[in-house]
């Protein structure tokens, strides 16, 4: 029994692969964990709006409802990707300061 397996094609495309995501991973350790963090409650809050709308709209029986959770879900991913490309290219500017109650 024979296997026609393009072995070539499939280690180039394993290699550009893994190449890929270690330079992903490099980039998203250099990110500031504030950001990280923000960028991950951000989206958690987003996916949780999108459960709970289109639940709430299948109940309802309310298509518009369904539909304005998944837009403010998509807004939300769309912001936390934002924080997250903005951290990864480092443009950002540190503020420090001092507050007094």
């Amino acid at each position: 029994m024979k296997r026609h397996i393009k072995a070539g094609i499939h280690t180039e495309k394993g290699k550009r692969l893994v190449s890929y995501m270690g330079q992903r991973i490099e980039g998203f350790q250099s990110i500031p964990a504030v950001l990280m963090d923000r960028a991950c409650k951000i989206s958690a809050l987003s996916f949780l709006a999108l459960l709970l709308g289109a639940h709430t709209g299948r109940q309802a029986g309310s298509p518009g409802l369904i539909l304005w959770s998944a837009l403010i879900c998509l807004f939300g991913m769309v912001h936390a990707g934002h924080l997250l490309r903005c951290g990864e290219r480092q443009d950002y500017e540190i503020v420090e300061g001092v507050v007094y109650e």
